[in-house]
């Protein structure tokens, strides 16, 4: 009869642990901290995740708009971006300057692309423009890198 109680107490403090273990696991990691994680997450939010409303979070009320006009993530890559993969990977040109974003408004990011479309490797890079606001960065355009 002694066990019960026992088992109880065991029972609910293996929950409490759990349900403690369970929270800290679903805390995202900032998506939008600095320039570098707002654009890496923006692009792959459209190509690997094809999540709009993710996209749409990262993004300027001027890049909005410009989203909502393709509607979905495929539509996005090849009229907006002219860049199309089935597969793709994501990689910043992180160079050997950091800039210090945390007083600045503006920033431009590099972002390298590469990966297959069909059969067809491409690699390709991309200059994000991106714009604080309200404590957070958000994509405002996409330029075509003329320095390659």
């Amino acid at each position: 009869m002694h066990t019960l109680p026992r088992l109880l107490y065991l029972l609910a403090a293996m929950l409490m642990l759990t349900s403690c273990w369970w929270q800290d696991a679903r805390v995202n990691p900032t998506i939008d901290g600095t320039p570098e994680d707002a654009a890496i997450n923006f692009f792959d939010a459209i190509y690997n995740k094809k999540d709009m409303e993710l996209a749409l979070q990262l993004s300027s009320p001027r890049m909005k708009r410009l989203l909502k006009s393709y509607v979905v993530p495929t539509q996005v890559q090849k009229h907006l971006f002219n860049l199309m993969y089935d597969k793709v990977e994501i990689a910043l040109d992180t160079g050997n300057t950091r800039m210090r974003t945390q007083f600045a408004k503006n920033s431009k990011v590099s972002v390298f692309f590469t990966g297959y479309y069909i059969d067809d490797k491409i690699e390709d890079i991309r200059v994000a423009s991106m714009v604080k606001i309200d404590g957070k960065w958000r994509v405002e355009r996409v330029d075509i890198a003329h320095y390659y």
